[in-house]
């Protein structure tokens, strides 16, 4: 098995925050109004990376509720 490259290789020390509500103050890195979903941080290494998740459950529910109706229909 080979094995890819990813940007958490080569550090240590890496910290996960979730659900930062109004927190929105990385240490020593930036202040932003904005809300990730997920922040991976390591200091040692002075990486960061922001993880935002978009689950677009609604739509998705629809179309396939379309997609049924209309086979049914053709029944």
């Amino acid at each position: 098995m080979t094995h890819r490259s990813s940007i958490l290789d080569g550090t240590t020390g890496w910290n996960m925050e979730v659900n930062l509500g109004k927190r929105l103050v990385f240490p020593d890195v930036v202040q932003t109004t904005l809300r990730p979903d997920i922040v991976l941080l390591s200091e040692t290494g002075k990486k960061l990376i922001v993880i935002e998740l978009t689950v677009p459950w609604r739509q998705g529910v629809r179309k396939e509720e379309s997609e049924v109706n209309s086979a049914n229909r053709s029944l």
